[in-house]
């Protein structure tokens, strides 16, 4: 299972997309710039990718409020079928690919990508993928408490961790 923590609604899903051999060229050019653009970190001391760092601020409420907000992207899709299962599998498979590579080239810390895929656009509902990155922090509220208890059958959603190995230093990493 390429998550380690889904909802019931994504388990489904799981069951019916392949998800072996996923590769970085899955993920849609504009979104590899972005990776390719590296991490920085604010001020504030959230980490965002570079590309997305000139977001107007906040006021935000903590670091993983800024960092999603900042890093959070629907997956592109434009060049999908409408909907079906087709679809469905590539939208999955861009988003899995895209959090993967977005939490290898995190600088510092345990960080979290979400992943989700609903049902939602202007001509008839399609799955339509957004991941969602940011750290985790002592005595911070994460982005989702508990991914497992997400009951709503149109959402499906899946956490990708990232832990530092134990002694691991927090850095301050500019684009590479």
């Amino acid at each position: 299972m390429p998550f380690d923590e889904t909802s019931p609604a994504m388990r489904r899903l799981l069951a019916r997309v392949d998800t072996a051999g996923i590769r970085e060229t899955e993920i849609p050019e504009p979104l590899r710039e972005a990776l390719r653009g590296g991490w920085v970190r604010r001020g504030s001391g959230a980490y965002v990718l570079a590309a997305f760092a000139r977001t107007p601020g906040g006021p935000y409420q903590d670091l993983v409020h800024e960092e999603s907000t900042v890093n959070g992207r629907g997956m592109d899709d434009l060049d999908l079928p409408a909907a079906g299962p087709v679809r469905e599998a590539a939208v999955l498979r861009r988003c899995i690919a895209y959090a993967r590579a977005a939490l290898a080239g995190r600088p510092a810390g345990a960080a979290t990508a979400y992943v989700s895929l609903t049902l939602a656009g202007c001509d008839g509902p399609a799955p339509t993928g957004y991941v969602t990155l940011c750290g985790r922090y002592e005595g911070v509220r994460p982005y989702i408490r508990s991914v497992a208890d997400l009951d709503d059958g149109s959402v499906a959603a899946g956490a990708l961790e990232r832990r530092p190995a134990r002694g691991a230093m927090a850095g301050t990493h500019g684009p590479r």
